[in-house]
């Protein structure tokens, strides 16, 4: 969780995201990408959703069914990246205080951003379908100061799916995956003004570490570490 930017949402990126994922875009544009770990854009307003396509160049982890639907979990390639890049810049849009990231650069970028996003070495990029709709993303990436580590980041779900255990579906595939691969623990920044998730992740076994919280760039607000040990 890095620096946010803010910049108005243009109507029709608004009106893309009110029908795709039924959510009301805040003050964030759709330009923004993580700074560090992180994409592009292409054109957002065709009617048909790029999830809906071949399924031939996803990793398919399997599809469990809950109360209120049926989740599925999939792993992207970097073949994968307009599917990537939607769900991205929907979670942006809606949720702009929960990611530091950088919110200019991006609209226009070359689709290599989004390829290089999908491809940081030893990560991996989930995406969660409910009841076949898209219905949010995280990922899976070697933290860059403990080798022993893997970062969650990334992490969101679309408003109309919340309450539906598909973030804690999501949570758990990453640490799974964290698991299969030999990490000794999951690790994650969160906002501190950011309660929701915060209990998501408590309840998913994340403990809150000894770091103090750190300053984010605007300023403004602070993150937290959290830690979930593996072993």
């Amino acid at each position: 969780m890095r620096p946010t930017w803010r910049a108005a949402a243009s109507p029709a990126v608004g009106r893309w995201v009110r029908a795709r994922f039924g959510v009301q875009p805040r003050d964030a544009s759709v330009e923004e990408v993580q700074r560090h770990k992180g994409g592009a854009t292409s054109a957002l307003t065709r009617p048909d959703s790029v999830l809906a396509g071949p399924e031939s160049a996803l990793r398919h982890r399997g599809q469990e069914r809950h109360g209120l639907g049926v989740i599925d979990i999939r792993e992207l390639t970097a073949e994968d990246w307009p599917i990537w890049r939607e769900l991205r810049l929907a979670a942006l849009a809606e949720a702009p205080s929960a990611f530091g990231s950088r919110l200019v650069d991006w609209q226009h970028a070359p689709e290599i951003r989004w390829r290089e996003r999908l491809s940081i070495p030893g990560s991996y990029n989930l995406v969660a379908n409910l009841d076949g709709r898209p219905a949010g993303m995280a990922s899976g990436i070697p933290a860059e100061d403990d080798p022993d580590a893997i970062e969650l980041i990334s992490m969101w779900v679309s408003p109309a799916a919340r309450g539906q255990r598909v973030g804690d579906r999501l949570v758990a595939d990453v640490v799974d995956r964290a698991r299969d691969r030999g990490a000794s623990r999951v690790v994650l920044a969160v906002a501190a003004d950011n309660p929701a998730a915060t209990a998501l992740y408590h309840r998913n076994g994340f403990q809150d570490t000894d770091e103090p919280p750190r300053p984010m760039p605007d300023g403004a607000r602070c993150e937290l570490m959290m830690v979930r040990p593996l072993t």
